[in-house]
């Protein structure tokens, strides 16, 4: 037995066409619906990984014959908990004590060249909440006679990075009379 499929008279053929089309819409006003709920979804990701902490350092030298180093939170989001190194010249000697508000880190862990010339490192910890645009002091070194234009060197690591992220690219420089 044949089977004969009867052609679609042209209404039957137009309400079709027009089912297929209002798909065709639906589809399209969904993939609209996603793309702006993806475009706000990563404006918000971009607004979060932006609210990150920056630090920087600063050195002064006091009357009291006292290096000073600071650090400074120029980010949009508060730090706490990060590991400081700080590079001081050579001159000082090996015996160089460096305070900071936990217990005093004395131990240099060895000498590094940077620029030519040659540094102790000290490293430390600091616990306490860096907000932004504050400053806090995190590291105090006694001065042994040392004078001229001075270069320190100095590298914060915190869960937001690592400040600078090139050793070389920030140095610390103060003249002391």
């Amino acid at each position: 037995m044949a089977t004969t499929t009867l052609p679609l008279n042209v209404s039957e053929q137009g309400a079709i066409g027009l089912i297929i089309t209002v798909i065709t819409l639906f589809v399209v006003v969904c993939q609209l619906y996603l793309m702006r709920k993806q475009l706000h979804l990563m404006k918000r990701q971009d607004e979060i990984i932006a609210r990150r902490a920056d630090l920087t350092a600063q050195v002064e030298y006091t009357s009291s014959r006292e290096f000073v180093f600071d650090v400074s939170n120029i980010g949009k989001r508060g730090v706490v908990n990060f590991d400081w190194h700080l590079w001081i010249p050579i001159a000082f000697g090996d015996d160089v004590f460096v305070s900071n508000p936990y217990p005093p880190q004395s131990a240099s862990s060895g000498i590094m060249e940077i620029n030519g010339q040659k540094y102790f490192e000290y490293a430390g910890n600091f616990r306490d909440f860096v907000y932004p645009t504050r400053r806090k002091i995190f590291a105090r070194l006694q001065n042994r006679n040392v004078s001229g234009q001075l270069t320190f060197y100095y590298q914060i690591a915190c869960e937001d990075g690592l400040f600078p992220e090139h050793l070389e690219n920030n140095p610390l420089k103060i003249t002391v009379q």
